[in-house]
């Protein structure tokens, strides 16, 4: 039972460090391998993103999240591109989770590896993107001349929260992706109904009661 123990978990990622480090730099740097702009795309696909948002979502349907017309397109397309951005890293639990160990088994199987590690490495990439989105989101605010308030400057404690969640659920799917091989395509009916159900691009006011 120590394996479903989370201070057991904590504790053994804690001890295993330097091999959690390696690890995820792995990760990081295969995602971007092969690639002639390799980790620049971390960069270059979120600040397209967030043009086609400005644009489609804030020019054409004049989405806004307030009623009274306070909100400019470029506010609200930066409220959907941060709210995109949180709900990414906890989709890509429930999508990339239950394909962790399966796509490790030469570590599974021939090498005495600690498998607590192969969930942190693989949303380490997520984290990672997550960071560069918060980090994009700001930037925009600055150079835009909308300004970041006190009250933003909460938001890296708000996250963290989110993040271990993220983790929790690579930790949990990867674990149900070894026995229930179709957690994949359920998961993923989930994260559509997450993506639509938390009020990414409407304000909870237009929620019929």
């Amino acid at each position: 039972m120590r394996y479903w123990n989370p201070i057991y978990i904590v504790r053994d990622v804690y001890r295993h460090n330097a091999l959690l480090k390696q690890a995820a730099l792995r990760e990081i740097r295969t995602s971007y391998r092969g690639s002639i702009l390799g980790i620049g795309w971390a960069v270059i696909v979120p600040i397209v993103r967030m043009a086609i948002y400005t644009f489609v979502f804030g020019f054409i349907f004049k989405g806004r999240f307030t009623s009274d017309g306070s909100e400019g397109a470029i506010e609200y397309a930066l409220g959907i591109f941060l709210g995109l951005t949180v709900f990414q890293v906890v989709a890509d639990g429930f999508g990339i989770g239950p394909s962790v160990i399966l796509n490790n088994a030469n570590l599974v199987k021939k090498v005495v590896f600690p498998l607590e590690l192969l969930p942190v490495a693989a949303a380490s990439v997520s984290i990672f993107n997550f960071l560069i989105g918060i980090l994009l989101t700001f930037i925009a605010l600055l150079v835009l001349g909308i300004g970041v308030s006190v009250t933003q400057l909460w938001y890296p404690v708000i996250a963290f929260p989110i993040l271990m969640l993220s983790l929790g659920l690579y930790w949990v799917f990867s674990g149900l992706g070894v026995f229930l091989r179709d957690i994949g395509q359920m998961t993923q009916l989930l994260s559509m109904l997450l993506l639509f159900g938390s009020a990414v691009f409407y304000p909870v006011s237009s929620i019929p009661e």
